[in-house]
Order: structure tokens, then C-alpha cells, then sequence
């Protein structure tokens, strides 16, 4: 009796008979069909046969028969990746692709849409390429376009649609100018408005007429003075109230020195704007004093325009005649008038006891001993108030010469 019996799947397809082969009847099946491929790329097929022999004890078994090789055969397959190249062991993947026959290839999420825009494109597949566009009236900000990476993730971040019209709505009042920008606009605002929207009123009120500063003269100690009242308006066209330090535009100023100040407040805006001028008053101006010739003049070089207190010399070997006191005060005060209203013409020639101005030429510079002379009988005199007045500046370097021909 003969029995059919199926080899176990052994590594190498030669075949090798045992000494028992004829003896026990064997002999080999058909081939059965190749097994499917172990693997998509860089695997291996088999396939088997059984073997036939005698139903007896010294045949039992499948070694009976052969040495195990010949019912078994093994084949490589499937010997190409699909991207890549077979490295001995395995399929090396290109970039972009991956799997074990490199049949996956790297792919990206579908891009999310855009507000007010579009995404043109449709391949997400490693290194495709997307762009975006947007509607009338908005700016793309942002990338153009985006690239799918080997990470499966895309280049750049998304951009956006910013309106780019702002200005249609005339945000800007006053007369502003609009500027448009990327979902917003910017006004340039005209003189006196400021603000988003050129809504916040920063004018101050404008002078359209200031007085002029004054000079004046009097022989009396004060003089009545009559001015114009300053103009103020509002460009835009608010009410502004005016305010003086003077309750009307007439006073009586004594000598000195007076600055008159006119301010306009906006109450709209709490913002002001200043009229000042001033008003100098001083006594009537006094005729330059001639110094005689060969001689000079010492005069107060302080507070002149109030009074002068003069002192009448001679050079060196000169002298003044004898009708005139050397020791006589030639005044000026608020009658612009000298008293005496004569001064010696000339120093004669002579021996002179002064001897205190440097000789002819250098009168100019003076004496600084005549000077503090002066300024000790200036102290002495009826006319002391101006030193009293005047502590710091009645001093030796404030005294001026006049020097005759």
C-alpha cells in the first residue's frame, strides 16, 4: 500500500534520495503553485511537492523517501522599490517618500481657507506648491505662496485678506485727509484738529491785533496813556473770553518800566493765547553834555535816562575859569534840561591844582582815582539818593568820562 506523505519545508531544493527509495516506492507528486510573495519589495516565494510511498515500518516517515531537501523549493521576488534604490537590506527612500518599498509618499493637510481670500491649488503632496489670492478691495499680508515640507507640514505661516479701503467710509472730519492702510486708516489733520478722526479741536485763540510796545516822555513824574485793545478770535469758530491785568485800556504810569497782558481762553477747549506789550515811561531825555576843551566831563553811567549828576575837570597844566566852581553839580532831571545850562567852553592854560585826569590823549580811559572822587562827592551830595537807590551799581566803574577836544 502506498502512502502520500508531505515534506517538511526545508531550505535548499536539491534533491537527495535514500538508499531506501526503490525499496519503499517512492516517488514524487506534482509541484504545488508558488506561494504569494513574503513581501511588496525584496521578498521570497515557495512552493512544495509531496512525496509517495510503501505503508510499511521500515518506510515510514518522509526519510525514508529523501533527505528533506527535495520537496521544497524558495525563490526570490518582487525585486524592485518603488522610489529609492534596494541598499542589501532594504528599500532607501528618496525625499518625500517612505515605507518599506518607499510607496508612501509625504502629504500634507489640506489647507485651511482664508476670510475674504482664496487657496489656489490642488495637489498636497511633497514639494507641490498652493497660492493665495483676495477679493476686490483687500491685501494679501503675508506669503504669497506655500510649499508642503518633508515633515508633512507647510512652509510659512497662512496669510491674510486685510481690508485695504478704509478710507470709503470718510472717517475723517474737519477737512482731514485720508490715508488708507491694512484694515485701517490714518488721518492727517489740518491745522488746530487732531485725534483718530480729526474730531479733537487743539486750537488756541489767535491774536489778530497786539499793541506794539511804547516809549514815552514826560517832564512830570507820570503820564496818562491810552492803548488798543487787543483782537482775539477762534478759527473755528468758538466763543473766547478775554481778561486783562488792567481793568480798562487807560492809566496813569509813573517813570518805569509796565507790561500790559491781555489773555483769550477758549472755554471749549481750555486753551489760551497772550497779548503782552510794554509800556516805558521816563523822564524827558537830556541833551549830550559838551565837555570843555583840554577838559572832561564826569557824569553818573547808571539810571541816566532818570537823571544825570555831573562833575565838570581839566587835563594836567589846565584849569577851569574863575567864574566857574569846580565843585558846581551840572544837572539834567525830568526837564530835559541842564542846570546850569552852560558849561565852560575851554580849560585855560595854567598851573592847575587838578591833576587827576592823565594828560591829553588817554582822557578817554580816565582816572580811576577821579572816578572814585567822583563817586565819594556824588555820596556827599543833595543827589545821593541815586547811590542810595542804587547800592550795586554806583561804583568807580560805572562812572562815565566825557572828554572835551
Amino acid at each position: 500500500m502506498l502512502w502520500l506523505i508531505l515534506v517538511t519545508i526545508i531550505p535548499i531544493a536539491a534533491c537527495q534520495r535514500t538508499d531506501k527509495w526503490d525499496s519503499c516506492g517512492c516517488h514524487w507528486d506534482t509541484w504545488e503553485a508558488w506561494s504569494k510573495c513574503s513581501s511588496r519589495c525584496y521578498g521570497t516565494q515557495i512552493r512544495t511537492r509531496k512525496v509517495w510511498n510503501y505503508n510499511t515500518p521500515e518506510c515510514e516517515g518522509f526519510e525514508a523517501c529523501d533527505g528533506g531537501r527535495g520537496g521544497y523549493v524558495r525563490r526570490d521576488c518582487n525585486k524592485d522599490c518603488d522610489a529609492g534604490y534596494y541598499n542589501g537590506y532594504g528599500c532607501s527612500c528618496p525625499v518625500g517618500r517612505s515605507g518599506e518599498c518607499c510607496d508612501s509618499i509625504v502629504t500634507c493637510a489640506r489647507p485651511a481657507s482664508i476670510l475674504h481670500g482664496n487657496v489656489h491649488g490642488g495637489r498636497f503632496q511633497y514639494n507641490d506648491v498652493i497660492t493665495y489670492s483676495c477679493d476686490i478691495n483687500y491685501n494679501l499680508t503675508g506669503p504669497y505662496e506655500r510649499t508642503c515640507m518633508v515633515n508633512g507640514g507647510w512652509s510659512r505661516s497662512t496669510p491674510r485678506c486685510l481690508f485695504a479701503e478704509s478710507c470709503r467710509s470718510g472717517p475723517c472730519q474737519n477737512g482731514g485727509t485720508c490715508v488708507n492702510g491694512l484694515d485701517r486708516y490714518d488721518c492727517v489733520c489740518g491745522r488746530g484738529w487732531s485725534g483718530k478722526n480729526c474730531d479733537v479741536d487743539i486750537q488756541a485763540p489767535v491774536v489778530d491785533q497786539c499793541p506794539s510796545s511804547v516809549h514815552l516822555t514826560t517832564s512830570s513824574r507820570e503820564v496818562t496813556y491810552t492803548w488798543s485793545v487787543p483782537v482775539f478770535s477762534d478759527p473755528h469758530g468758538n466763543p473766547v473770553i478775554t481778561s486783562s491785568d488792567y481793568d480798562s485800556n487807560n492809566f496813569t504810569f509813573p517813570w518805569g518800566d509796565f507790561t500790559v497782558l491781555y489773555t483769550a481762553v477758549k472755554p471749549s477747549n481750555g486753551l489760551e493765547t497772550n497779548c503782552s506789550f510794554t509800556i516805558s515811561v521816563r523822564p524827558k531825555p537830556c541833551p549830550s553834555i559838551v565837555a570843555p576843551i583840554n577838559g572832561y566831563v564826569l557824569c553818573n553811567g547808571w539810571r541816566a535816562d532818570y537823571g544825570q549828576y555831573c562833575l565838570v575837570g581839566c587835563n594836567t597844566n589846565y584849569s577851569l575859569p574863575r567864574s566857574f566852581d569846580a565843585r558846581q553839580w551840572i544837572v539834567c532831571g525830568a526837564s530835559g534840561h541842564w542846570t546850569p545850562d552852560s558849561v565852560p567852553q575851554r580849560c585855560k592854560v595854567g598851573d592847575a591844582a587838578d591833576t587827576a585826569v592823565l594828560t591829553p590823549g588817554v582822557c578817554i580811559s580816565g582816572s580811576h582815582k577821579r572816578k572814585e572822587d567822583y563817586i565819594h562827592a556824588l555820596k556827599r551830595s543833595s543827589f545821593n539818593s541815586v547811590c542810595i537807590d542804587n547800592p550795586t551799581i554806583c561804583s568807580p566803574d560805572n562812572v562815565n568820562v566825557v572828554c572835551g577836544a
